[in-house]
């Protein structure tokens, strides 16, 4: 079954956000490092964090090798990962587009609470 490209696989069945699919639940690199390697502790986790960015950065510099145009969408730290994307501008021309969004430090912590309360955040997110 192949995936159309608008939500729905080419039988028709809902694949987007929320469907609770496998490609749903695994869409972002952390996720399937969680369901593969397993979860444990606060330290685990941001271990396994850290891995899965320089994975990130790994793909970015090899599809700009390859000459690919990407999207790159996470929440990058921009103190760290700034530096990182001028090297790699320094090694493979490309333009860059940068949105930084801000939300105020009350609103983010009730929504963090709200998701680990309600059970959004993966199970591997070992919350302190």
């Amino acid at each position: 079954m192949r995936r159309t490209g608008h939500g729905q696989d080419d039988a028709g069945a809902h694949t987007g956000p929320g469907s609770g699919s496998a490609p749903d639940r695994a869409r972002r690199p952390e996720e399937v490092a969680f369901a593969t390697l397993g979860r444990s502790t606060v330290a685990w986790s941001e271990q396994l964090g850290r891995a899965t960015y320089e994975l990130v950065h790994l793909l970015i510099e090899r599809l700009l090798a390859a000459r690919c145009s990407l999207p790159v969408e996470t929440p990058f730290d921009p103190d760290r990962a700034n530096l990182r994307f001028q090297a790699l501008q320094a090694r493979h021309a490309f333009r860059e587009v940068q949105v930084l969004l801000s939300t105020p430090a009350g609103l983010l912590r009730r929504r963090y609470a709200g998701r680990t309360d309600s059970g959004e955040r993966h199970p591997g997110r070992v919350d302190r």
